[in-house]
């Protein structure tokens, strides 16, 4: 039972990788690359997520949540950081960074392979 269910989590982060760099690799190439602030800090299950605000071309402000946290929080309010949006989808932002668009992705899909090996390992009393 275990096995199925560290096999589920595996393939289902490994599609998750997979998406989060093509969503990234979009945003690299129509992306509209823009100066941003941390406007404020929210705390969720023992991470602090950045919610950053800009200006799109359209002088519109927008206000979003991003998707990766830490602990300790790596940004204080206030503190000014590069953002790519997509500029039909003005909610689609990112933090412009070699690490966020292309790193953190990759970890992900290592990770669910990491899993998936362990299982298939484990099946044949390897581990």
């Amino acid at each position: 039972m275990v096995e199925i269910i560290l096999t589920i989590l595996g393939v289902c982060l490994i599609i998750a990788g997979i998406e989060k760099i093509r969503e990234n690799n979009y945003l690299k190439v129509y992306g509209i690359k823009v100066r941003g602030v941390v406007y404020s800090l929210k705390m969720r299950e023992e991470f602090y997520y950045p919610i950053v605000r800009f200006r799109t071309r359209e002088d519109v402000w927008i206000t979003k949540e991003l998707g990766s946290g830490s602990n300790p929080t790596r940004y204080r309010e206030g503190t000014h950081v590069d953002l790519v949006y997509d500029p039909e989808n003005p909610e689609l932002v990112e933090l412009d960074s070699y690490f966020n668009l292309a790193i953190v992705p990759i970890l992900v899909i290592i990770i669910g392979m990491a899993l998936v090996v362990y299982v298939f390992l484990a099946l044949f009393d390897i581990v």
